[in-house]
This record gives structure tokens, C-alpha cells and sequence, in this order.
């Protein structure tokens, strides 16, 4: 009777180890699968002109991608005056990510100043449909018109 009992409790602690396990692999895999569906590369362009004849142009590129199982995106901002070149962690789910900033990329003037910059949150993307909304987070838009929440990265490759 005591070896039933025994081979009993083994049966039972091997099937909550392995139904936690499988939990546990479903909710990495759901994690992993929240992340990968934003994978790719968004691009903004602003552009306004000017009556004094220096129009103003930027080009903003967010690129996500996955490195070593964590997911990172390159922020890539080029215009008048300026040069951004950062590294953001991506956090979130399907619906919505925050891009946090994690580092300055080696080709940022940034690099070589001593600046330290908590976990910002750069911006934020939500899905509605089709569209992505961008909130805008550390990471501001060069025209006032661009401010509000809105559509303004576009899924590009």
C-alpha cells in the first residue's frame, strides 16, 4: 500500500511539473509571438516650407528586430540640426509596444558625452485595425501639427 502511495505522489508531482512547464513555454511563446508580430521597419517624414527658403525636413526609422531572444528597436532621426541615434527595448504585447530607451548606437554624437538617460519611454505604438497610432514619449515630432496621437509610422519593409 505505501509503494502505491508513493508511485501515486510521483505521478501527481510529475504531471503539475510538467503542466507548469507547458505554462510556462506557452506564455514565453505568446511573449516571443507579441514581439515578433512588430518586426520590421516604420519610417515618418515631416516636411514643412518655409517662406525664407530653408524648408524643414526629418526622416524618422524605427527598425525592430530580435537580438539573442530579447526584442530591441533602432531609432534612426535625421533632419535640421539634428542626429538621433538611439537603442530602445521593446516592451509590450500585441496591441501596444513602448520603445524604452536601453543605449545610444555607435554612430551617435551622442556616444561619447557622459549622459545618463533613465528607461525613458521613447514612444509608444498601438494597433487599431490596420493602423498604428503613435504616442509620442521622450521622442517629440518637429511640427506642432504631428503632436497628437495619431497615425504617423508606416510599416515599410
Amino acid at each position: 500500500m505505501k509503494s502505491i502511495i508513493i508511485v501515486f505522489a510521483a505521478f501527481i508531482f510529475l504531471t503539475l511539473t510538467s503542466c507548469a512547464s507547458a505554462q510556462t513555454d506557452a506564455k514565453l511563446k505568446s511573449f516571443t509571438d507579441y514581439h515578433q508580430s512588430w518586426i520590421g521597419l516604420y519610417s515618418f517624414n515631416e516636411f514643412a516650407e518655409s517662406p525664407i527658403g530653408s524648408n524643414l525636413t526629418m526622416i524618422y526609422q524605427i527598425f525592430i528586430y530580435e537580438e539573442d531572444g530579447r526584442y530591441y528597436a533602432n531609432v534612426i532621426i535625421d533632419g535640421n540640426l539634428t542626429m538621433v541615434r538611439d537603442r530602445a527595448l521593446v516592451k509590450g504585447n500585441s496591441e501596444s509596444i513602448d520603445l524604452v530607451f536601453d543605449s545610444f548606437l555607435p554612430d551617435s554624437p551622442n556616444v561619447s558625452l557622459d549622459i545618463e538617460i533613465e528607461a525613458s519611454v521613447l514612444l509608444t505604438f498601438t494597433r487599431q485595425g490596420s493602423e498604428i497610432i503613435t504616442t509620442w514619449g521622450m521622442i517629440r515630432p518637429a511640427l506642432e501639427a504631428n503632436e497628437e496621437p495619431g497615425v504617423h509610422f508606416e510599416l515599410i519593409g
